[in-house]
């Protein structure tokens, strides 16, 4: 290093560190002096980390969400402070805001209401599981319902496909019948070649489970999307 370089970091040093050096403060073993703490983080180029500036938790106990609640949202009226508190979870988890007229995220509000203060919301592991399940027979039953209509008034099945940027194939199958279209199920063809012999068995392994007694009829438009 060069004799006037480093006479002059010296100097620069006595500047910033002189007036503790003096008074023994910041003194190692050695007697060298050691810049504070955090004028080293600020000489190491590390960037400070800052957090969002978060909600507070307004579910952890039934004191905490009435003084959180009152101490976040001073003044305005109820609806102003359940619109803020929604707002948030569609801001800050990047929900697309029109989904706030769907039909089930209504109930989910109306529900949250009727239940009152202490009732903890499902986990995650919750919806994956059980409330997956529940959800699953409940629309096979609702399925099951339309297949008398099926064995009475017919029904045409219609099937689509699509591929994926990465080469992800899938055909899915319809039912439809008096006015009502259902969708009955998809297959991941990725790794099939959709030649007439596997449409074909898809095809009829798709009206045995619809019903081998009920007069089905084919989409004509089916070739095209496959």
């Amino acid at each position: 290093m060069h004799p006037k370089q480093s006479e002059w970091q010296r100097e620069q040093e006595g500047r910033i560190f002189g007036g503790r050096s003096k008074r023994g403060e910041g003194s190692g073993a050695d007697g060298s002096s050691q810049p504070p703490q955090q004028v080293r983080r600020t000489q190491s180029g590390r960037e400070p980390s800052y957090k969002p500036l978060a909600a507070p938790s307004l579910y952890k106990s039934s004191g905490a969400k009435q003084k959180n609640i009152k101490d976040m949202f001073k003044g305005g009226s109820i609806r102003e402070k359940l619109g803020r508190l929604v707002s948030k979870f569609f801001i800050y988890d990047n929900m697309p805001p029109y989904k706030a007229g769907f039909h089930h995220f209504k109930n989910m509000i109306i529900g949250a209401q009727e239940s009152g203060v202490g009732v903890q919301p499902p986990s995650a592991f919750e919806i994956r599981h059980k409330y997956l399940d529940i959800e699953y027979k409940e629309m096979k039953e609702y399925v099951d319902n339309f297949k008398t209509k099926w064995e009475k008034y017919g029904c045409t099945i219609m099937c689509d496909g699509w591929t994926g940027p990465k080469r992800l194939s899938i055909i899915n199958f319809m039912v439809y019948c008096k006015g009502h279209t259902i969708f009955l199920k998809s297959v991941d063809a990725s790794d099939k070649i959709k030649d007439h012999q596997y449409i074909y068995g898809l095809l009829k392994y798709v009206v045995k489970e619809v019903g081998e007694k009920t007069s089905c009829k084919l989409s004509p438009t089916m070739a095209l999307h496959l």
